[in-house]
């Protein structure tokens, strides 16, 4: 189980960091069109990267 999963988007874009605590990964899925995000949730993704990327240093 992850250590921890965040959606952002309608679900479209996934973070989170593996047991193995050894990478952030980041999942952006859709039907072939890029994911759009609001300026809000562009920050809450830009914040939860940088939390992410805490754990695992």
């Amino acid at each position: 189980m992850a250590l921890a999963i965040m959606e952002f988007g309608r679900g479209e874009v996934q973070l989170w960091v593996p047991d193995d605590g050894g990478a952030v990964h980041l999942r952006a899925v859709t039907q072939g069109d890029p994911v759009e995000l609001s300026a809000e949730e562009a920050r809450a993704v830009a914040k939860a990267l940088l939390e992410l990327a805490e754990m695992v240093e």
